[in-house]
């Protein structure tokens, strides 16, 4: 007996370990394999883009491309088979419309739509509609004569009342002022304690070292999703050959920064613009863990927060 549930126990332990390396495996490949991208275009009057992703030996797969002439269109892959398709499922709602339009126009075309008949009063329905118009004139006229002969009372206010009520009004006015004023007023003043409270706040050391932190995170996140390769070429000619050249030498003040993966083929005889690029990069999901766990335990990081939603008053 005591050996059956060590077995048992061995088992659900095998079990468990399985599970446990399956999932540090899983959490190890999402965190630390990274999601390349690719991206290409051109303008030549008309533009095209094209965008890719991958993940783990394309085991993933995301692309996407956009036109002028064409609409949106993505598909996604799992080890090749297409998961979602943008296109695919445009085709099967506009082959319903037609279905529907179609079986509508059938339905319309079988059902036979009956002229109204016009309904014919008899003399007897005649007379008693004539009996009824006679007695409302006769009651209107006899009416006209009571109110000829009854004149109306007019119930007009005193001179007094009207007076009161003139004097309650404009009480009412002056004290709508009077309330409108003060809350401008108290609203200055919230508004030029709100802007010493800010200021003080932004001359802390505290808040400057959160500020640094936030800086040194952002730079972090740029290290890692800019693209590692790019190029840019560009078709370059305005009216003035002038500022063509004035063009040409800002680019060429940019080169710490492109590196010469900007390349820009002045034109100065005609007005023309004309670019393709190409960039790839890849993008680590642990880098991001890591940002957000520094930034949510940072002393001085959650600091500021209180003292920017003002928790503490």
């Amino acid at each position: 007996m005591l050996a059956i549930v060590l077995t048992v126990l061995k088992i659900i332990g095998i079990i468990l370990l399985c599970l446990l390396v399956t999932v540090l495996v899983i959490a190890g490949l999402v965190l630390f394999v990274p999601v390349r991208y690719r991206a290409s275009g051109y303008y030549r009057g008309e533009y095209a883009v094209y965008g890719k992703l991958s993940w783990l030996l394309h085991f993933l797969t995301v692309k996407v491309s956009v036109s002028k002439d064409n609409e949106l269109q993505m598909v996604i892959r799992l080890l090749g088979i297409p998961v979602y398709d943008m296109q695919r499922k445009k085709r099967k709602a506009k082959k319903q419309t037609v279905k529907t339009e179609s079986a509508e126009e059938e339905v319309s075309d079988n059902v036979m739509v009956k002229p109204p008949v016009p309904h014919r009063l008899g003399n007897k329905e005649k007379t008693k509609e004539t009996e009824a118009v006679l007695q409302s004139e006769g009651q209107q006229s006899s009416d006209g004569l009571e109110e000829k002969g009854t004149p109306k009372e007019e119930d007009t206010p005193a001179f007094w009342e009207r007076l009161k009520i003139l004097y309650a009004k404009c009480k009412e006015r002056i004290m709508n002022i009077k309330y409108t004023f003060l809350r401008i007023c108290d609203k200055i003043k919230d508004i030029k304690d709100n802007i010493t409270y800010y200021t003080e706040l932004w001359q802390e050391e505290n808040t400057k070292l959160a500020f640094a932190a936030c800086k040194k995170e952002l730079l972090r996140i740029w290290k890692d999703i800019k693209p590692k390769k790019f190029r840019i070429n560009v078709l370059l000619g305005t009216d003035d050959p002038g500022t063509t050249g004035q063009i040409i030498g800002y680019c060429a003040m940019l080169y710490p920064i492109h590196q010469g993966n900007l390349i820009v083929v002045p034109d100065f005889e005609n007005k023309v613009f004309e670019a393709d690029f190409s960039l790839k990069g890849k993008v680590t999901v642990y880098v991001y863990t890591i940002v957000a766990y520094t930034l949510l335990f940072n002393k001085n990081m959650r600091r500021l927060k209180k003292c920017l939603l003002r928790e503490d008053s």
